[in-house]
């Protein structure tokens, strides 16, 4: 699948992508979300996790969706009531197969004026990133890339959407020179830019591939305080046990070291 790259930027990216460490192991393939089987909200991460092991663990000792799927679902870190996941118990389902290094990156919401944070459920008043200061998000991606270790980052779709949370996870496996990400989707909605979208967000496809995008485009902003601050619907869910907005962050990554290579 050939990447489809913005051409409303400043900074115009390769269209071949930039794999410089972590590169997709040949006839890898990457099962698109709708092809799970199963009807979670949430099974990105599921996605996102399976594969970015896979990218390390020799050939025999990958693992299959359905066994990172139900292992989640058995140990209620992913929601079988269509809640999805929040990061804590994200990071609770990479720490089953992997040392695990995680956080945010960036400024939080409230200390950039036009990425604020509404009282009304995970509303946002801009998806503008370029007035935030969140350029180390870059360089942190890039220090994990030279390690060796792909990059779960979640990444925002909807930031005025007043129902159920719109945040993909996806895996960074590589950054070029001039901060063009490459990205192993399994949903993408990465695509080329047309006109001038609503609050400057480009327009996403539904393809799963594998993508570029300048930073600017790639919005790595998942936000699950604000996703799920106000929901009633989580306060009876398992996996929802323990959260606490409080303890969430924005603009999460996330990297895993297998344990058994």
């Amino acid at each position: 699948m050939v990447p489809l790259i913005s051409e409303d930027v400043s900074v115009t990216c390769n269209t071949e992508p930039q794999f410089k460490t972590v590169k997709i192991p040949n006839g890898d393939s990457f099962p698109p979300y709708n092809q799970l089987q199963v009807d979670v909200s949430g099974s990105c991460v599921v996605c996102s996790i399976t594969y970015a092991l896979n990218l390390i663990l020799e050939e025999e000792k990958r693992l299959t969706l359905d066994s990172v799927l139900q292992l989640s679902l058995n140990n209620e870190l992913l929601s079988s009531k269509g809640n999805g996941t929040h990061t804590k118990a994200t990071v609770e389902i990479a720490k089953l197969y992997g040392n695990v290094e995680w956080g945010y990156f960036g400024s939080d919401p409230s200390d950039c004026a036009s990425d604020k944070i509404g009282r009304v459920f995970h509303s946002r008043s801009s998806t503008d990133l370029s007035s935030c200061e969140f350029d180390n998000g870059y360089d942190l991606i890039r220090s994990k890339l030279e390690k060796g270790l792909p990059v779960i980052v979640g990444m925002r779709m909807n930031l005025l959407t007043s129902t159920n949370a719109d945040t993909h996870a996806v895996v960074i496996t590589g950054i070029d020179e001039i901060n063009c990400v490459t990205i192993a989707d399994s949903f993408s909605r990465i695509a080329t830019r047309k006109g001038s979208p609503v609050h400057g967000k480009p327009v996403w496809t539904r393809n799963p591939g594998i993508y570029v995008a300048t930073w600017k485009e790639f919005d790595a902003s998942w936000n699950s305080r604000d996703d799920y601050n106000l929901n009633e619907s989580i306060a009876n869910d398992p996996a929802f046990s323990n959260f606490n907005p409080e303890e969430e962050g924005y603009r999460f990554w996330m990297t895993i070291d297998p344990f058994n290579k």
